[in-house]
């Protein structure tokens, strides 16, 4: 608790190449308890290279937080695109 996070995400189609520029996606974070906690919403650059940052509190609960990356289609998420799991330990 009390410490950040940083995310790199790179973006690439199945045939690896780019994803078209402005495509709407969206990056979540979920505690452990399955609570989404975190959210923001993106244009996707040309590059498809973005990052993201997240702090915990000195009192945030740990154990397995879940990072993930949906598209988005008539502004809900539609399809995730890709996940981690990270830890938060005293």
């Amino acid at each position: 608790p009390g410490d950040k996070a940083n995310f790199g995400l790179i973006t690439k189609n199945f045939s690896w190449s780019k994803l078209p520029a402005g495509l709407p996606l969206e990056f979540v974070i979920l505690n452990p308890s399955g609570i989404e906690i975190m959210k923001e919403k993106f244009s996707l650059k040309g590059d498809g290279l973005e990052e993201f940052s997240f702090s915990t509190s000195e009192d945030s609960a740990t154990g397995s937080y879940h990072a993930q990356v949906f598209t988005i289609r008539d502004d809900l998420r539609s399809t995730m695109i890709g996940s981690t799991v990270f830890k938060v330990e005293e």
